[in-house]
C-alpha cells in the first residue's frame, strides 16, 4: 500500500479527441494509441499518485462502426465502461512489460451541475477517487464522458446535457488537491511545454496546464 507522505498527486487528462483527430480510428488503432500514451507515461513520470480522466466524444459508434439507439444517460454510462475496460486492459500489458505492480480501476463518474448557471458543483465520486489513489491504485474517472446530473432533494436526477470533460477534469484536480494537472493530446504534432525538471523527459507527449499545487 502506498503512503501519501512525500508523494505528488498528478491528474492526467487524456484528450483522445485531439490525439486521434487525424487518424483512421478503429478499435485496434485506439488501443494502440492508448498503449503508446501509457508506455510513455509509466516510463517517465515518477512513481507518484496518478489519476486519469479521458475525453472521447467520438465514442462507441466511431470505433466499432455500429450505430446505437441508446439515450444519453445509457450511452454515457456504457461509454465509461467501454473505454474504462480498454484502458485497463491496455495498462495490464504495459504493467507486464515494465514490471509494474499497481492496479488500475475505472470508476463510473457523475458531474453535478447547477440548474441556473450550469456551472459544475461537485463530482460525487471524488472521495473514492482520492482514496484509491492514496492507497496505491490508479483510478480512471470520466472514461470518455460522464453522466450529467442536477441536485434534487437529497439525491440527483439526470440532467440530459453533454458534460464538459475538459472543465470537469480541471475541477476534479482542484477537488483532489492535485499537485499537478497534465493534459496529454495530439499524437501528430507532439508538443511539450514547461513540464518541469522531474518529468522533462516525457518525449513530447505531455502538456502541463498550471504546474502548481492548487489551493
Amino acid at each position: 500500500m502506498f503512503q501519501r507522505d512525500n508523494l505528488e498527486r498528478r491528474l492526467i487528462y487524456l484528450d483522445l479527441d485531439s490525439a486521434i483527430k487525424n487518424t483512421d480510428v478503429n478499435i485496434n488503432n485506439l488501443t494502440g494509441a492508448i498503449e503508446r500514451i501509457l508506455l510513455q507515461i509509466f516510463q517517465n513520470i515518477p512513481d507518484d499518485e496518478l489519476i486519469f480522466t479521458i475525453q472521447y466524444s467520438q465514442g462507441i459508434n466511431y470505433v466499432t462502426g455500429k450505430n446505437h439507439s441508446l439515450n444519453n444517460y445509457e450511452y454515457s454510462s456504457m461509454l465509461q465502461g467501454y473505454l474504462g475496460n480498454i484502458i485497463q486492459n491496455t495498462y495490464e500489458k504495459i504493467k507486464y512489460e515494465l514490471g509494474l505492480s499497481r492496479e488500475m480501476v475505472s470508476i463510473n463518474t457523475r458531474i453535478i451541475y447547477d440548474r441556473s448557471s450550469m456551472s459544475i458543483l461537485d463530482i460525487p465520486e471524488r472521495n473514492a477517487i482520492g482514496s484509491l489513489a492514496s492507497d496505491g491504485y490508479i483510478p480512471v474517472a470520466m472514461a470518455g464522458t460522464a453522466v450529467s446530473m442536477f441536485p434534487h432533494l437529497q439525491y440527483f436526477e439526470y440532467a440530459g446535457i453533454n458534460p464538459d470533460i475538459d472543465a470537469a477534469s480541471s475541477f476534479l484536480s482542484t477537488l483532489l488537491d492535485a499537485d499537478e494537472y497534465l493534459i496529454l493530446y495530439d499524437f501528430n504534432n507532439l508538443i511539450n511545454r514547461n513540464l518541469g525538471s522531474k518529468i522533462n523527459n516525457i518525449n513530447n507527449y505531455l502538456v502541463n496546464r498550471g504546474g502548481q499545487k492548487h489551493t
